[in-house]
């Protein structure tokens, strides 16, 4: 009996491990576009992240269809990598653009 609690608890604990935390996600209008580092100021509306964050576009993956051109008010959802620096306003890495509309 012992033994059959403890491999359930193994494989519970295996199951949960191994259930990733899905990416975060950022929604919102374009604030502020820099060219020159290639990252865009976003006023994030979504659920995982709010208020303004800088969103560098080093080597992201774009939805079919997607513009690749950003502007100031185009409205964008970019996936972001987990790990965001703390600062103000915060900065993070996109994953992948699935919207940008003007």
């Amino acid at each position: 009996m012992k033994k059959f609690i403890i491999v359930t608890l193994v494989v519970a604990m295996s199951l949960v491990v191994g259930c990733g935390i899905p990416d975060p996600v950022v929604k919102g209008k374009i604030v502020e576009v820099n060219t020159d580092s290639g990252a865009i100021m976003v006023e994030s509306t979504s659920d995982d992240m709010t208020g303004p964050v800088w969103i560098a576009l080093n080597d992201v993956k774009y939805k079919s269809g997607v513009s690749k051109e950003f502007a100031v008010g185009n409205y964008v959802e970019l996936t972001i990598e987990a790990a965001v620096a703390q600062s103000y306003p915060p900065q993070a890495i996109a994953k992948k653009v699935t919207v940008n509309n003007e």
